[in-house]
Formats: structure tokens, sequence, C-alpha cells
């Protein structure tokens, strides 16, 4: 049995196995290895031992690729990892970004890859970080005996409307 549904059952008797009797299969993100029997890996001057129908295994290894790690900003200790097709990601390094929490690496299309999900992209390509901008609570302190009020602002952004105190006999100056 072959990966992939693909089935080879070559009867050749006493001959001799040829290039023809074997054929090269491709199969996307993988190089072909060889035809394999029992575990031994069959060559054109391969002597048939056995008379009877043989079942030939294609053998398959991953290609491996180099996938570029586009920060987008923030900083990595590697910009580059290799891969292997059909297997998967595995650990991809975490980038840095001040006043941002990385949310995840996507591909171009927009789909997220993480440490399980399996290398289907049969050439190099790239990952881009995708990041959420980080919300801080700013604490108001009257110092007049209300009570202090709170607002919510984002990193990189303005405080917006700032609330104005008031204390009898004073005039707030900002």
């Amino acid at each position: 049995v072959i990966e992939e549904g693909f089935y080879y059952d070559i009867d050749l008797g006493e001959k001799t196995w040829t290039d023809e009797d074997l054929p090269k299969i491709e199969k996307e993100g993988y190089t072909f290895l060889g035809w394999y029997l029992n575990g031994k890996k069959i060559e054109e001057d391969t002597a048939v031992e056995t008379l009877s129908n043989q079942v030939l295994v294609a053998k398959f290894s991953g290609v491996e690729y180099t996938v570029t790690l586009d920060a987008k900003g923030g900083t990595l200790a590697t910009n580059k990892v290799k891969v292997t097709y059909g297997s998967t990601y595995g650990n991809i390094p975490t980038p840095e970004k001040e006043g941002y929490q990385f949310i995840g690496w996507y591909l171009t299309n927009g789909t997220k890859v993480e440490s399980d999900t399996k290398v289907e992209i049969s050439s190099n390509h790239t990952l881009n970080a995708v990041y959420n901008v980080k919300d801080y609570i700013v604490t108001f302190v009257y110092n007049n005996g209300s009570a202090n009020t709170t607002k919510t602002v984002s990193y990189n952004s303005t405080y917006g409307v700032l609330p104005t105190p008031t204390k009898v006999g004073m005039t707030f100056k900002g």
C-alpha cells in the first residue's frame, strides 16, 4: 500500500527490475526516495527473489522549506525557521512589540498558523505577526473628596477628553 491511495502490484516473475518496471511518481511537497519491498529498497539491478506477486511501497520524504517570520515591527531572535512539508510547524518564536499583545502567526491568506498546524505549502513562504494594541486603565485622583474615576486608553493613542475636577475656591489649571 502506498501513501495517499497510490498502489502498485507488479508481477515480474523471474525478471530483473528495470527502470520501465518501476514507475516514477511525484507527490507535491515530497521527494520520492524509491520503491521498497519489506523495508528493502528495490533498484534497477535488484534480482527478484520471490516468484510471486510483489507489493512495492513508495517511500517519500517531506521537502524542507524556509519560512520567513515578518514580525511587523516587533522583535525576534530569528526571522527564519525551517519546516518540513507534511509535518507541523512546531514551536515558532514569539515576537515582542512594545505596547502590543501578540495574537498569532498568519499566512497571507489570513489562515492562523499554530504549532500543531500541518505544513501544506510546498514552497518557501512568509508568516505575518498579528497584534492587538494593549489597553491601560488611567485613574484620575481628584484630591477634593470626590471618588476617583478611571478611563481606558490604548497604547499609542490619545487620552481623549479628560475630566475637569472641581474644588471649592480653586481653579483647575490642568
